[in-house]
């Protein structure tokens, strides 16, 4: 296939570009700099240079492509929360210009969503939870991509959990781990008895490339292998730096992190995955307890 990405100098993109290029996918991927996109250059994948708002140049490489896989967002809310309006705004614009070029095709265009669109929700959930109806949300671009669905596209939308992981752990979790480093000691939200979902970025990114070849049309397939409790992760962190843990109030959280991220953070989501291994096909090589290994730096 002829696979055209977005985010792919990102954590999880970086991953899902490398596996195309190595199961003999023609790979294009719109890159803001060369810097970031070397590595990429080197394994073959062709650079087009562009940003998000870039409508044209997407729409251009979408109608050269076999498929492709959105997993660009504007991440600048986390500095700003304000400006999370603009990255929906910004995500639903981009869906809608590949749905423009791909409508009647049944070509596959697989974008990147979130489980905490869903709010928080005790047990396992699976893709059939209905979505909370607050906005702006992740919740309004997947609305988007579904829709493709009902015109020919192939559309698929991946939740992740909160904790996408490596060798060092995941974004969220390290966001915590410098602010256990600053106060003297690792902080869970009130109880801490909140639990979430983790995934190993390279099994994360076999589930993109996996369901580019198989997706149906207005597919939604969350992706979760493992989960942890708040007291959990955050024990594994104070290990780790030999420090304490406490228990801080949702508004010193909020202090913390923004009020965005700390209600993230203490939300309950925990996901079941057997749509995906059932339709997919896909089956983590990471074992569930990887995460707090990871954390723990007790995982090779």
């Amino acid at each position: 296939m002829k696979v055209f990405i977005t985010g792919a100098t990102g954590f999880i993109g970086s991953r899902v570009a490398s596996q195309l290029v190595e199961e003999g996918h023609s790979v294009t991927a719109l890159v803001r700099g060369l810097g970031k996109a070397l590595p990429l250059k080197e394994k073959g994948v062709r650079l087009v240079h562009g940003t998000l708002d870039m409508l044209d140049v997407i729409r251009e490489e979408a109608s050269k492509a076999d498929g492709v896989a959105h997993l660009g967002f504007k991440h600048d809310f986390f500095r700003d929360n304000s400006l999370y309006g603009n990255a929906i705004e910004t995500d639903c614009k981009v869906i809608s210009a590949v749905v423009e070029v791909f409508k009647g095709t049944n070509k596959p265009l697989i974008m990147s969503g979130s489980a905490g669109t869903l709010g928080s929700v005790e047990g396992e959930v699976d893709e059939s939870c209905p979505v909370p109806a607050f906005r702006p949300s992740r919740a309004t671009c997947e609305e988007v991509a579904l829709e493709g669905g009902k015109a020919g596209v192939r559309t698929a939308v991946m939740r992740l959990p909160l904790h996408v992981f490596d060798s060092n752990g995941s974004m969220f979790q390290q966001i915590q781990e410098r602010k256990a480093k600053q106060e003297g000691a690792a902080s869970y939200i009130g109880e801490g008895n909140y639990q979430q979902s983790s995934v190993h970025v390279e099994d994360a990114a076999a589930a993109y490339v996996l369901a580019l070849q198989h997706t149906g049309c207005g597919d939604t397939f969350h992706i979760g292998h493992g989960k942890a409790s708040g007291r959990e992760l955050v024990a594994a962190i104070a290990a780790k730096l030999d420090i304490s843990t406490a228990s801080v109030s949702m508004e010193k959280a909020a202090e913390l992190y923004g009020p965005l991220l700390a209600k993230r953070l203490s939300t309950t989501m925990v996901v079941n995955s057997s749509k995906a291994r059932r339709q997919l096909h896909w089956e983590p090589k990471h074992p569930a307890d990887a995460f707090l290994k990871c954390v723990a730096g007790t995982y090779s």
